[in-house]
């Protein structure tokens, strides 16, 4: 005795639709307007002054006018003190009289030395005056950028969605025959 066994396998169907999209939009007119910044620069170019009228007169240059008036002043003084010793040396001889010609060689001898002190300056003792003028003036007005965006440019989609279908399109079997006599013998 035989058994048979047929088979057969399944099978599956699948069918489907694709899916569609569709977007459209319109461009963005989009405006800008731009107001470019105004700058306006005044220069007053720097001027520099430097005096040194007081400097050059420390030194000894100095203009006509002072120069003249200083020798005056000196003149005044240098007569006031001629004068001044003039009048001491004859109120020394007034008061010595009869004590001796000793009184005329005293004065000579005092008179016969020159005790002026002299100094050398190199260098003024007043610096010189110095002034600037001039500066910078900036005014200005800021720019200004004016974007203007209309709201209907956004996109409109629209949209149908796929499908899938899942069937059976055979399905499966087992078949088991027996094959042959019932006859058990036995010897």
């Amino acid at each position: 005795m035989e058994i048979s066994i047929t088979r057969q396998y399944g099978q599956i169907g699948i069918s489907y639709t694709q899916s569609q999209m569709e977007i459209t939009s319109n461009v963005a007119d989009m405006k800008i307007a731009q107001v470019p910044p105004e700058i306006d620069i005044f220069i007053d170019f720097p001027q520099i002054d430097i005096d040194l009228t007081e400097t050059l007169a420390d030194i000894g240059y100095k203009g006509v006018v002072a120069f003249s008036s200083e020798q005056a002043y000196t003149a005044l003084g240098t007569v006031l003190q001629g004068i001044g010793r003039t009048a001491r040396e004859g109120d020394i001889i007034a008061h010595s009289v009869g004590r001796g010609p000793k009184v005329f060689s005293m004065i000579a001898w005092n008179n016969s030395f020159d005790n002026t002190d002299f100094n050398v300056d190199a260098i003024p003792h007043i610096p010189p005056k110095i002034s600037a003028t001039g500066g910078m003036q900036v005014d200005y007005q800021p720019g200004q950028v004016n974007v203007d965006v209309p709201l209907d440019f956004f996109p409109k989609i629209n949209a149908a969605p796929g499908t899938v279908k899942i069937y059976l399109e055979k399905e499966p079997m087992i078949t088991v025959e027996v094959v042959g006599s019932y006859l058990d013998l036995v010897i």
